[in-house]
């Protein structure tokens, strides 16, 4: 009690203001959400990463040398148009449009047999290969829908359909099938995929945010244990609790205290 002798009624009183206000501002601060009955879709998550369904890529098996090109890399290039000469063989023609993503020789160098000289690939035919884990892939089947966007391009959210499961090399796959991609959307790009297995319906749904270690805190400051089901980043079915719809929780529990 020294400090009360040494700054008397005043400085008590201003402590006490200060305590309201902080436990007014903490309590203001604070934000709700309820429990409610709704429905909720259940996915399964990977990264996917854009290929193209078509690569020409030439090799020969003799050496030679360059005696001309007319591509670059980079270029777009149709359908029979000339890419490139080499000593004592035939002009090499593009096989189908496409854009030439690899050039490894200049006019003049010498090309080695089997090495490879040109890759042309097809930017019309592309899908997406993506890496679940075993407990994700066994849900998944072909034919359902997924979700896909791409960093940078948050914004916009892509449609596509799972084609193919399959495994390679001790990895679990899948192909998936675009609606429609933007041309700026390149092979060997990468995307967040979400497939959709089913939506579950009327059950009770609590805000992720809400949940800490598994419980979530009651406006009235009650700390309630939780299980939870299928979440969709947002939202979380409860399995099992004492909660009930209309509950009232505190969204970021965890950061408020």
């Amino acid at each position: 009690m020294k400090w009360f002798w040494r700054f008397g009624i005043p400085g008590l009183v201003v402590v006490v203001l200060l305590v309201l206000y902080w436990t007014y501002s903490s309590n203001n601060d604070r934000q709700y959400a309820k429990i409610k009955r709704g429905n909720i879709v259940e996915s399964v998550y990977g990264i996917g990463t854009v290929k193209s369904d078509r690569d020409y890529v030439l090799k020969i098996g003799v050496s030679s040398v360059v005696d001309e090109r007319w591509v670059r890399e980079g270029d777009f290039v149709s359908k029979d148009q000339k890419l490139i000469k080499l000593q004592d063989l035939p002009i090499f023609k593009a096989p189908f449009n496409g854009v030439v993503s690899s050039l490894n020789y200049n006019v003049g160098e010498s090309v080695f047999p089997q090495a490879p000289i040109l890759t042309l690939t097809d930017m019309e035919n592309r899908y997406l290969k993506v890496s679940l884990e075993q407990t994700g892939a066994l849900k998944v089947k072909p034919g359902l829908k997924a979700r896909i966007n791409f960093e940078g391009l948050r914004n916009q959210t892509f449609r596509g359909e799972v084609v193919s499961v399959y495994s390679s090399e001790d990895r679990l796959l899948l192909r998936i099938q675009f609606d429609e991609l933007p041309s700026n959307i390149l092979p060997g790009m990468s995307a967040d995929v979400a497939v959709v297995i089913g939506e579950i319906q009327d059950v009770l749904l609590v805000p992720v945010s809400a949940i800490s270690v598994g419980e979530v805190t009651l406006k009235s400051g009650k700390k309630i244990q939780i299980q939870i089901g299928v979440a969709d980043g947002a939202m979380a079915q409860l399995t099992s609790s004492n909660l009930k719809e209309g509950d009232e929780v505190i969204l970021n529990a965890s950061s408020s205290h």
